[in-house]
């Protein structure tokens, strides 16, 4: 089972088909189908199917984002193994309303810290759209580098990885927060 995560301001656990209808409204939200993709996924069955068929496919990691302070599920992390790139993928999708907050900084930083105490994880992928400007100043400020761009499913993708050793050096000099 998926460990809960713990912020300041967020609770990051594992999403189930329960999710389903906030699911359907952020695989259905522009900027999801902007950056992310199309899933086709029309009504709540399809979402409850696609949230279902997410731990089928091979090492996964996926949680909903919620608020503490209302319980507003408000977005999702993702961290799975992508078999076109070498490390683990770190991934993010918030719904409008929660963007420029500092959400996805946050959640981000948990789940990183995560990859690398608990998972033993010493680099981390981010792979982004070169259209997709907010998360790219988003992984450069969490410490992420530009490695190479690849093409995968006729998109070109800009690959990112971050050295998790990083995490601790920069803990202490005050920079990556």
């Amino acid at each position: 089972m998926i460990k809960t995560l713990n912020t300041e301001r967020l609770s990051i656990s594992a999403l189930d088909s329960a999710e389903a209808p906030f699911m359907y409204q952020l695989l259905n939200s522009e900027g999801w189908l902007t950056f992310i993709g199309n899933r086709n996924i029309d009504n709540l069955e399809a979402a409850e199917t696609y949230v279902n068929k997410v731990y089928e496919n091979g090492p996964i990691n996926y949680w909903k984002v919620v608020r503490k302070e209302d319980g507003m599920r408000i977005g999702i992390m993702t961290l799975l193994k992508k078999d076109y790139l070498d490390y683990y993928d770190i991934g993010f999708a918030f719904l409008p309303d929660y963007n420029g907050k500092g959400y996805a900084a946050e959640a981000s930083t948990a789940v990183l810290h995560h990859a690398q105490t608990e998972l033993r994880f010493e680099v981390v992928t981010a792979v982004v759209l070169e259209n997709n400007h907010k998360s790219i100043r988003l992984l450069t400020n969490l410490g992420f580098e530009f490695q190479h761009l690849v093409v995968h499913d006729e998109e070109e993708l800009m690959v990112y990885n971050l050295k998790l050793i990083s995490l601790v050096a920069n803990a202490y000099t005050g920079h990556g927060q």
